[in-house]
């Protein structure tokens, strides 16, 4: 898989980042953030190729 940039408003540290894409074919790729504020953030990929954030699950 290339490599892809994600546009994101992040202001603090991210820690950790996973990407789903072996079900790209069903769902799209999904992509899991956490940051230093250990908020969660899910984004997935629109059929253009852009990132659309889902949701922020707060701690």
């Amino acid at each position: 898989m290339p490599s892809q940039k994600v546009e994101t408003s992040y202001q603090d540290t991210v820690h950790d980042v996973a990407m789903d894409y072996y079900d790209s074919k069903v769902i799209g790729n999904i992509l899991v953030v956490a940051d230093g504020n250990n908020n969660v953030t899910l984004w997935k990929e629109a059929i253009d190729g852009d990132w659309q954030q889902v949701i922020i699950v707060d701690p």
